[in-house]
């Protein structure tokens, strides 16, 4: 078995539509994917399973690589070595768990695939590339991969966003469908090629995840969202058109004012529409540098803006490192592709 591949986007989420269970567009939300930060990870052939070269990812991986053998109906994990060659920052608000979860996932299933049709005859003859890359990702059935990850409980943006690159839209779930769990619309959008992210992380932050944030939902989902015809409005008949027609112009204050509505849905539980004081600082210095399309991406720290190409992402640059020495600023791609497995020679 040869070794094979992955890198994953991250996401950009701005904010859920409803969290309350059994209301309209329960869980819909508004996301776009990055090409970086990424996970690159790598898998191959070994004596037994051995994810011990992914440093504080390991209980995870391993956790990941149990469920999907138990979905996958395996008794025992097959006899591979997962590495990390470069990592996501843990939540940070650019979906680290889902992409990892994703890109293990695929892993597994190539290296299976791999592993079968070796000693396939009829093999020889084939481009394996081309049908690694075929087979492994050849049915990105969003409901299948929530089962095979183990994510998507609440929001599915970044499940989707990995399965299709691009601004992803899910509408949510319709009023009577959950438990049942019927998505009524997701959409695929591809973002303009010279936009560009700009990404403000603090370098000391406290984070939200696990327990604390199932305890925010908790606290806050009594009462159905007051702002979401409002949110609604401005999705159908600005930030949606905008995106389709690639106009950041057109988009102007909307998304930011799409994430504040957001963030009201958990004032109860945060500082105003922003989870601390410091994000919202950060949210405040962005937009004063020029930017309009703003906000805080999940629970933060990570502070986002997006810049119409790329000489207007280094002037925003150069300005924000000029006056401030507390958060890192980085410039990133958009992501319009689906993540996919590859076969190193």
């Amino acid at each position: 078995m040869s070794r094979i591949e992955i890198r994953t986007p991250s996401r950009l989420h701005f904010g859920l539509i409803e969290i309350k269970l059994g209301e309209p567009h329960c869980f819909g939300g508004l996301g776009m994917m990055l090409e970086s930060p990424s996970f690159h990870l790598t898998i191959q052939s070994a004596k037994q399973f051995d994810a011990s070269r992914t440093g504080d990812w390991e209980p995870r991986i391993t956790k990941v690589a149990h469920h999907w053998a138990s979905c996958r109906k395996r008794t025992s994990l097959p006899n591979v070595s997962i590495q990390i060659l470069k990592e996501l920052p843990p939540h940070a608000g650019l979906g680290s768990g889902t992409q990892l979860a994703c890109g293990i996932v695929s892993l597994l299933d190539a290296a299976i695939w791999q592993r079968e049709t070796e000693d396939d005859s009829n093999q020889s003859g084939s481009n394996r590339l081309t049908d690694l890359d075929r087979v492994s990702n050849s049915t990105p059935d969003i409901r299948e991969w929530m089962q095979l990850v183990n994510r998507g409980a609440r929001s599915k943006i970044g499940l989707a966003g990995f399965l299709h690159g691009g601004a992803i839209y899910d509408a949510g779930f319709s009023a009577n469908s959950i438990p049942d769990g019927k998505p009524f619309h997701f959409e695929h959008i591809e973002i303009p090629d010279n936009w560009r992210a700009i990404l403000v992380r603090p370098r000391l932050a406290e984070t939200i995840s696990g327990e604390r944030e199932t305890e925010f939902f908790v606290q806050c989902e009594s009462i159905p969202n007051p702002n979401r015809s409002r949110m609604l409005q401005l999705l159908d008949q600005v930030i949606l058109p905008a995106l389709r027609q690639g106009d950041l112009d057109l988009m102007s204050d909307s998304l930011f004012d799409y994430g504040c509505l957001a963030g009201d849905l958990f004032r109860k539980v945060q500082h105003g529409s922003f989870r601390t004081a410091e994000i919202a600082d950060r949210v405040a210095s962005l937009r004063s540098l020029g930017l309009r399309s703003v906000g805080q991406s999940s629970w933060g720290p990570t502070v986002f803006g997006i810049a119409e190409d790329p000489e207007h992402a280094l002037h925003i640059a150069r300005r924000w490192n000029a006056s401030s020495n507390d958060s890192e600023l980085t410039i990133s791609r958009f992501c319009n592709q689906a993540a996919r497995v590859v076969e190193v020679p």
